[in-house]
């Protein structure tokens, strides 16, 4: 999936609502930036200006948004570096979130990552529902 990913010059994330939107994240991960459409459901926890457009949720809009994307110069490891550092963020938090909960210091059991071994990686681990 990666390598196709990587064949696009922007991902288009254009749903208004939606829950986990696990896009978005392949997209930045993959160092492809974004054009999107403002919505409700937190996809924008780990957007960065630098590397998303948001544009009205007309076709001309969103066109206008790739072109304007496919026009500036993005660096793809600057991408991925960038949503790397949120989603650390984010799980700092949730440890955090976690140790309050447990009432006991969580942080101890999380590698270099923040990563806990009870954490399951949507991303990479797939099940059938």
């Amino acid at each position: 999936m990666r390598e196709i990913v990587n064949r696009a010059s922007c991902g288009l994330i254009l749903s208004a609502l939606e829950g986990a939107n696990y896009a978005s994240s392949e997209y930045l991960l993959c160092g492809v930036p974004v054009v999107t459409t403002k919505s409700l459901g937190g996809r924008d926890e780990f957007f960065d200006s630098r590397h998303v457009i948001y544009v009205e949720a007309t076709p001309d809009a969103v066109e206008a948004g790739v072109a304007e994307m496919n026009s500036r110069q993005i660096d793809r490891t600057e991408v991925r570096t960038s949503v790397l550092a949120k989603s650390l963020e984010h799980r700092r938090r949730l440890i955090g979130l976690l140790s309050r909960i447990a009432g006991r210091d969580v942080m101890p059991e999380v590698d270099e990552r923040l990563w806990h071994p009870g954490f399951t990686d949507k991303l990479r681990t797939w099940t059938l529902v």
